[in-house]
């Protein structure tokens, strides 16, 4: 198993039609300075959290098989919590640092389905509050795996459950979440917002599928925070995130399009 930190690339990115890798049974440390997570809770069952990697690599594609989410909470996946979120916790000398990436259930593909539009940018100190929590956090799974902790499932790379949830200040997504609020960080996030969403009742029987947008939130900017891409839970429990695409994507689509357009009208003014 090779040990280098870019091995998460291969484990949860993926191409249109690229199957999916296998992962290893070992767990890659959490990297408090790049690295985003994705969490899973429902009363009664361990919390699930899955490491995707460094915000880097949100320009591509990833997908995560559905044997992680059945693996945990079976097929029946109705009232599963869920969300994805990290920090940039560096030094003081980085422009990056207080950086803090989230889920927002108010939007999808940057249109509001909720009661809250984009998450927005906010002063170094509000947005330290968060980062704090989720860098603990994180640092806490990795104590937990290096301790072998009786509570610590590691079911492969950079995926792991811990059981039972909720008890712990700095190892339980379930408390991470829910301990002094709801969903956001202990009370800490856009004024006591929630990042999650519940899958719903009938979700697993029906066909369609759950989203939410993640943010890249930058300390001491202003307006809305930017866009990366959207999270995708399907029924069966496959797991896909989809980058936004590039502006220069959009021009390029609008100018093949109008390209398509002007050649059908020449062609019937020929």
């Amino acid at each position: 198993m090779m040990k280098f930190k870019h091995c998460r690339l291969f484990a949860f990115s993926a191409l249109a039609l690229a199957p999916v890798a296998t992962f290893a049974q070992t767990w890659v440390s959490y990297d408090k300075t790049q690295d985003v997570l994705l969490g899973f809770r429902e009363a009664g069952q361990p919390d699930l959290v899955l490491d995707l990697g460094s915000y880097t690599t949100f320009n591509s594609a990833k997908t995560i098989p559905a044997s992680y989410l059945q693996g945990v909470y079976g097929s029946n996946l109705d009232g599963v919590t869920w969300s994805a979120f990290g920090t940039i916790w560096t030094s003081s000398s980085d422009p990056n640092w207080k950086t803090v990436f989230a889920t927002d259930p108010g939007t999808v593909n940057g249109v509001q389905v909720g009661e809250t539009g984009p998450w927005q940018n906010q002063s170094a100190a509000l947005q330290a509050s968060s980062g704090t929590k989720i860098y603990s956090f994180g640092g806490g799974l990795n104590t937990a795996v290096s301790a072998s902790l009786q509570s610590v499932n590691v079911l492969a790379a950079n995926a792991l459950t811990l059981a039972p949830n909720g008890t712990s200040t700095d190892k339980s997504y379930t408390y991470l979440m829910t301990h002094t609020g709801t969903g956001n960080f202990m009370n800490t996030f856009q004024g006591g917002e929630s990042v999650e969403q519940t899958l719903p009742a009938g979700f697993s029987a029906g066909s369609v599928d759950q989203k939410m947008d993640l943010y890249q939130l930058v300390p001491g900017g202003t307006g809305n925070a930017t866009l990366l891409g959207t999270l995708d839970v399907a029924p069966g429990g496959t797991i896909t995130y989809t980058p936004t695409p590039e502006p220069s994507t959009y021009v390029l689509g609008a100018l093949g399009f109008l390209g398509l357009v002007g050649s059908r009208w020449f062609a019937r003014r020929a």
